[in-house]
This record gives C-alpha cells, sequence and structure tokens, in this order.
C-alpha cells in the first residue's frame, strides 16, 4: 500500500511539474510581459525554479541547487549554468546570494541547461556549451591524496543534463548527429553530455550491453547490477573507465514512448543512479587564495 501510495505522489509531483513547465510560455507571454512588467530573464528562472522543486522531491537531500559561475583552482571560469547541484556542506567561499555564484569546481555534482523549444542547431550549441563547462574539472588529487581524473572514471566528473520541452526537428538520427557534433568539436568522449530530457520528444542516454560482452570477453567483470536487465541497461555515463586499460565508450539509447510521465521518470531515476556514485571533494583553500605566478 505504501509503494502505491508513493507512486502516485510521485506520479502526481510529475505531472503537475510538466504542466507548469509547459505552461511556462503562456504564463510569460500574456499583456504583462509585452508591457514589460516581468523582466525576460525570469521566464528562465522560473522554469529553474520548477526543475529545483522537482528535484528537491527526487533527489538526494545531500544536494543543493543553485545558479552562477563554476571557478577552479587554476583561474578558469565557465560561462553561466542555468542550474547547478553541489554540495553546499563543503563549498567555502560561497556567498549567500543566490544570483551569480561562485562554485569551485570540486563541490559540483552537476551542471544543467534548462530551456524551452529549440531547434536541433540550438540543441547541439546547448551540448557543446555544456561540454566545455564540463571541461571546468581537469584532473587534480585530493585533500587526501588520492587523484580525481575525470577522464578515467566517468564518476569522478561533473554531471551534465539538459531538459527542454521540446526539439522542433527531432528524427530518429539525432544522436548520431550529436555524436558528429562532439567529433567535429574536439571534444573527448569523457565531456560528453550525461542525458537529455526533451518532454515532448524523448530521453536520450547510453546503453552498456556491447561494453559489457567487450569487458567480460575480456575477463574484466562488472557489477551484478549491470546484468539485472535482460537486453538493454540504461545508463547517463557516456563511458567506462580505464580498467585493465580498457577504456570503452559507450553507444547512445533513446527512449520514445510517446508518454511525458515516463520520460520524466527514466530521467530522474538516471540521475539518481549516477549520483549514487559521484561524490564532492574539498577545495583546498590554499589553491584559491593565493594566486600562482607564472
Amino acid at each position: 500500500m505504501e509503494y502505491r501510495n508513493l507512486q502516485t505522489l510521485s506520479d502526481i509531483k510529475i505531472a503537475n511539474f510538466i504542466n507548469e513547465y509547459t505552461n511556462a510560455n503562456q504564463l510569460f507571454e500574456n499583456s504583462g510581459v509585452r508591457n514589460r512588467l516581468l523582466h525576460p530573464g525570469e521566464y528562465g528562472i522560473y522554469k529553474e525554479l520548477l526543475v529545483n522543486k522537482l528535484f528537491t522531491f527526487a533527489l538526494p537531500k545531500k544536494i543543493s541547487y543553485g545558479t552562477g559561475f563554476i571557478i577552479n583552482s587554476r583561474g578558469d571560469i565557465t560561462s553561466q549554468c542555468d542550474l547547478v547541484l553541489y554540495d553546499e556542506r563543503n563549498a567555502p567561499f560561497l556567498e549567500n546570494d543566490k544570483t551569480n555564484r561562485f562554485f569551485p569546481q570540486e563541490v559540483v555534482y552537476g551542471i544543467g541547461e534548462i530551456k524551452s523549444k529549440l531547434t536541433k542547431k540550438q540543441l547541439l550549441e546547448s551540448l557543446i556549451k555544456l561540454s566545455n563547462c564540463k571541461k571546468i574539472r581537469q584532473p587534480f588529487y585530493n585533500a587526501d591524496g588520492t587523484e580525481v581524473n575525470p577522464e578515467k572514471s566517468p564518476y569522478q566528473n561533473i554531471f551534465t543534463f539538459l531538459i527542454c520541452d521540446e526539439v522542433t526537428d527531432w528524427n530518429e538520427n539525432i544522436a548520431l548527429e550529436i555524436k558528429q557534433e562532439y567529433i567535429k568539436n574536439g571534444i573527448d568522449i569523457p565531456y560528453w553530455f550525461n542525458i537529455i530530457l526533451s518532454l515532448k520528444n524523448g530521453v536520450i542516454a547510453y546503453h552498456v550491453q556491447r561494453a559489457v560482452q567487450l569487458l567480460e570477453s575480456r575477463g574484466i567483470f562488472l557489477d551484478e547490477s549491470f546484468h539485472k536487465n535482460e537486453g538493454i541497461h540504461t545508463i547517463a555515463v557516456p563511458c567506462f573507465g580505464e580498467r585493465s586499460n580498457v577504456f570503452v565508450p559507450l553507444d547512445f539509447y533513446t527512449l520514445v514512448q510517446n508518454s511525458d510521465i515516463i520520460y520524466v521518470k527514466e530521467f530522474l531515476i538516471l540521475v539518481n543512479e549516477v549520483l549514487v556514485h559521484l561524490q564532492s571533494y574539498y577545495p583546498d583553500p590554499i589553491y584559491y587564495l593565493y594566486k600562482k605566478d607564472g
């Protein structure tokens, strides 16, 4: 009975999110907006707040949410991120101002782009932006001396996702076109997106079936969770890291079932599966408070 009640509550929360998210266009196209009573940026902020509310219900409570820029100890800075998932308890130097914050890259779990209707061209541009933001985390040594290397372990990287109402010229080859765009822009596989959610079109993530077969043929056996479903097991990481000198990129998986509630459920399941593995790191103040010469 409790399980059914939780499922019903989840369905209601997801349905409300979808309704508010997709109807935001009408809300911000009324006469008040046309008469400039609302700042255009408030439209994006409104959608970000809707995603925050959904995440607060569905994701672990260790995660905080904000918007702003991500920095690292080398002085690099990202473009502004619509949504940053981060560990507030492990984040020194973080101002209380909720806008235009600067997040040390060590405390960041994920970065999200929150969009309305996109053309395929706009989708590709947004994904390249996400990849460039993801590169803010380069290999470094944690406070305990262990190496953190996003190019060897996808679970030491920053999780990136995109949510939109619709991709207007979505087609069955869109995953291949995304892959080609990454190659054209010289984006290495570890910095590809983790998951795309289009409320109208579907979900794009990755699957591990052939990768598991390849690894096991070389004597490398993965956790039993990868065998819990027959056929395709969906995952939201673009590659397996280096295991016995094996680096395995994963193939795209596209879920298209004409149900926006199923799409959101799949998205939330995949996000949770990644977040189980992710951790934040302590940003050593000495590297942020002292400017390096040269």
